[in-house]
């Protein structure tokens, strides 16, 4: 797809209507998320800021979109000498966007809705890459996969 108001484009996920794709999109520099209606091929800008959005997914009902923020970095200032991504999800109708205060500070990558809209995501929160699921009934997080290194 060759969409005219876009310079480049990654990470495309389809809304579970078929009708359009959301993507990271990258206009004049800026990284920010974009909506891609596959009919018109054209691209209806969802986020509009100086901070980046990527890897986003769609809920099962596709009302919510999960994606990595570097907002809570940008603002509180890096750690490390980096800026990390933090977890956010869209209300996709409504556009308003929470923060998920879940190890900030370290990267929070991939998140992906599963049949339940549980998030699970990959975080370097100690170190090392491992595998996180955010059960969202219970606002809790669980380490999914741990492998001890002798």
């Amino acid at each position: 797809i060759n969409v005219e108001n876009l310079d480049a484009f990654v990470n495309p996920v389809y809304h579970p209507n078929g009708k359009e794709i959301v993507v990271t999109g990258l206009m004049n520099g800026q990284a920010d998320l974009y909506a891609i209606n596959l009919k018109a091929k054209k691209a209806k800008k969802l986020t509009n800021d100086i901070y980046s959005e990527n890897m986003a997914s769609f809920s099962s009902d596709g009302t919510k979109l999960v994606f990595s923020y570097d907002r809570k970095s940008i603002e509180t200032n890096r750690k490390s000498g980096k800026y990390t991504y933090d977890l956010a999800v869209m209300d996709y109708i409504t556009g308003e966007i929470k923060i998920y205060d879940i190890f900030h500070g370290a990267d929070n990558i991939n998140p992906v809705f599963d049949h339940q809209d549980n998030v699970y995501f990959v975080s370097d929160r100690d170190g090392m890459r491992n595998l996180y699921k955010l059960n969202r009934s219970e606002n809790k997080v669980y380490q999914m996969i741990y492998k001890e290194i002798l």
